[in-house]
This record gives structure tokens, C-alpha cells and sequence, in this order.
């Protein structure tokens, strides 16, 4: 059909398409975690990506995403996990009407 030769010129002509389709596909599964986000940031922004000196906020970023992982930055995504660490941490330092803007937002 039409689309389906549409989305074949496609990969054939647009690498980020390719890239993406192998992702899809787990054909990337394999790559390393540098390796994957140097190719997606080349095919996004057109550059290499610099993680040995950094210097755009989306440099620093993807540095942050490859050798800054602290296991505790996965619970800070979870906006329960949020509440109950800042429940936990600073119950008595937080005023009640703070509280109230907090579990608003998490909601």
C-alpha cells in the first residue's frame, strides 16, 4: 500500500527514522548507554555530543544521565515516593499550608 512504501523511503532516507525503528525493534539493546545517547543526541542536534567537558545544558544533561546515578533519583520521580520522603525527612519543618500545595501537586 501507499504508507507502506511512504515508511519504507523513509528509512531509507531519514537516519533518526532508521534509528528509531531500530529502537523499536530492540535492534539498539545491545549498544551501551554512552553509545545510545551520542547517536540520539548526533541525529537530534547535529553535533557530537562533549561529555568530557560539557558545556550546553543538553551536554550536561545527558553527563547527568550517564555517570550521575543515584539510586535515590528514581524515588524522587514518583510524586508518592516524594511526599512520604519529605514526610519522612521534614515533617516538622514544613508548615501545614505547605502541605496542602504539596499533595494538590501530586495529585
Amino acid at each position: 500500500s501507499k504508507t507502506k512504501i511512504g515508511k519504507v523511503i523513509r528509512l531509507l532516507i531519514d537516519p533518526e527514522y532508521r534509528f528509531n525503528a531500530k529502537v523499536r525493534f530492540g535492534l539498539t539493546d545491545s549498544m551501551s548507554d554512552e553509545d545510545f545517547i551520542k547517536r540520539k543526541f548526533k541525529l537530534a542536534f547535529g553535533c557530537d555530543l562533549n561529555l568530557k567537558n560539557p558545556k550546553t545544558f543538553n551536554e550536561k544533561l545527558n553527563w547527568l544521565k550517564l555517570y550521575d546515578r543515584n539510586p535515590e533519583y528514581t524515588r524522587m520521580v514518583d510524586k508518592y515516593e516524594v511526599k512520604n520522603m519529605l514526610l519522612r525527612r521534614s515533617a516538622r519543618s514544613i508548615s501545614s499550608r505547605y502541605w496542602a500545595c504539596i499533595i494538590i501537586l501530586t495529585r
